[in-house]
């Protein structure tokens, strides 16, 4: 099967603000301050989904949406992505092989 890269996705990637010092900045309740997000939208391609992916995702109140394929030199270690006007979240990774990295991306039920 050969797959054709004309989809595309946003990439998100999270940004902390930091001190001169280039220290990370918190809040008073100690967590970071997020600062504006990186975006970058990259080719991808769609996988099918498995039956027994889905099932097993269900099991844990886990909706799997999208299996995306994109370049691993794209891929920044991103936990976010926006995909057919939604934001989900990568669920897990895997390295297919040099040139392709597959992205399962997911939303939580009751997450909408």
């Amino acid at each position: 099967m050969n797959n054709t890269w004309d989809d595309e996705v946003t990439l998100i990637k999270e940004v902390y603000k930091l001190d001169e010092a280039g220290q990370l900045v918190y809040d008073a309740i100690g967590q970071p301050i997020q600062d504006t997000d990186k975006k970058e939208k990259v080719c991808c391609y769609e996988k099918p989904i498995s039956r027994s992916e889905h099932y097993a995702a269900g099991q844990n109140d886990i909706q799997v949406l999208y299996l995306l394929v994109v370049h691993p030199y794209e891929y920044e270690g991103e936990t976010t992505v926006i995909y057919n006007d939604q934001r989900l979240h990568i669920e897990k990774t895997y390295l297919m092989n040099a040139e392709e990295i597959e992205l399962t991306c997911i939303e939580k039920l009751g997450d909408q």
